[in-house]
């Protein structure tokens, strides 16, 4: 009876090819793993189309947040470098020695 309903019907559904592939009419590879058999079958036009398009949304939005990490890192750079700039290593070190100087003499 299935079959009768189906001769008319142009197209057939994605549940209908994948009981199909089930069932033993497409040339099946022993993979013994359910998800290669589901990605092995042959998969309808709209299916590719749809996609393509996500998968082009996703690029775009890793290659986003990729760019958005490096203008970050760069402006940190900057703004590392400015402060250090204002730093004085040797003024500090030679209070640092003597502080120590001091502290030896008071001992």
């Amino acid at each position: 009876m299935m079959e009768k309903m189906m001769e008319g019907r142009p197209e057939r559904k994605f549940e209908e090819k994948f009981e199909e592939k089930a069932s033993g009419k497409y040339p099946k590879k022993p993979s013994g793993k359910k998800i290669f058999d589901f990605l092995s079958m042959p998969l309808e036009a709209s299916y590719t189309v749809e996609a393509s398009i996500i998968f082009s949304i996703c690029l775009l939005t890793i290659g986003a947040v990729i760019l958005l990490g490096l203008s970050i890192y760069q402006e940190s750079l900057s703004i590392a470098s400015s402060k250090m700039e204002d730093i004085n290593v040797t003024r500090r070190f030679r209070l640092i020695a003597a502080g120590r100087d001091i502290l030896e003499q008071l001992k």
